[in-house]
């Protein structure tokens, strides 16, 4: 899908979720979540393509198009009305491409292109009471969306139920359109890890004292054998390159080395407080 392509298709994915959000069912209680959330990713099925590709294959020479699906679908939202039905899953479209470009820029080792999502588009935010990046808006707004997906038959017995379901549903659009495959669990584990820790800076502020961030299928991972750890490798990796990581190279956690330093212990003992049962 070209730029203008992608442009193009914004007005039949926003009629496309506004029906979706807007419309009652007779489906009795959350029997009609599953459906709903099925015809959310058929909508926006070709975004998430798009996503995917231009995180994969974008340079920094188009930096504003490499986020031009994600900022669609976030257009759609903002403008869509919403039956309180639904509302739950209100920003479960963004979630998705933010997971999609992610992944995907994460499979490519493109780190630069992960920062554009991470860092990029800032929003103001009244709980904030100052701007702050969409990744921080849409990340604040996850727990909604993963209660909601936890109420969905046989997604009950997840531990992470919405980082299962993007799991799940992104391998397949990577295997056929990037051919990720083999490489794909330990690039969705590592965007994961990385998506949590920034936001939990991002929150932190200046000071980092207390730490939060949303824990992902890493989470479970992290109470097991430490070299099966993905958290642990990503610690590990951080400390021995220092400030020729390529994440810090990129202007995650600002920069900064220190500012890691401070913040990958703290966040380790939130992630290894976590209850897993």
């Amino acid at each position: 899908m070209t730029t203008s392509e992608t442009g193009g298709h914004a007005s039949h994915v926003a009629s496309s979720i506004e029906s979706i959000f807007c419309s009652e069912t007779d489906g009795p209680g959350d029997d009609s979540l599953g459906d709903r959330l099925e015809r959310l990713d058929t909508a926006i099925a070709e975004m998430v393509g798009a996503q995917a590709l231009l995180s994969y294959w974008g340079t920094q020479s188009n930096v504003h198009t490499l986020t031009l699906p994600f900022r669609i679908v976030l257009g759609c939202l903002s403008s869509a009305s919403m039956h309180q039905r639904w509302s739950d899953l209100c920003w479960y479209p963004a979630i998705m491409l933010l997971y999609s470009g992610g992944v995907a820029a994460v499979a490519a080792n493109s780190y630069e292109n992960l920062s554009a999502f991470m860092l990029g588009i800032g929003q103001h935010s009244a709980e904030q009471g100052h701007s702050v990046t969409l990744m921080y808006r849409v990340i604040s707004e996850m727990s909604p969306v993963s209660e909601a997906i936890k109420r969905i038959p046989g997604k009950e017995r997840y531990r992470v139920p919405l980082s299962e379901h993007m799991f799940g549903l992104l391998r397949s659009s990577m295997g056929q359109l990037l051919w990720v495959r083999e490489e794909y669990e330990a690039a969705f584990d590592r965007f994961e890890v990385l998506l949590s820790m920034e936001y939990a800076s991002q929150r932190a502020g200046d000071q980092i004292r207390r730490v939060w961030g949303p824990i992902g299928r890493f989470g479970w991972k992290a109470h097991g054998d430490a070299d099966q750890s993905p958290l642990h490798r990503i610690i590990g990796e951080a400390k021995k390159l220092g400030e020729s990581w390529p994440p810090i190279r990129a202007g995650l956690f600002g920069g900064s080395v220190e500012r890691l330093d401070e913040l990958m212990p703290k966040y380790q003992a939130f992630v290894e407080r976590a209850e897993w049962t």
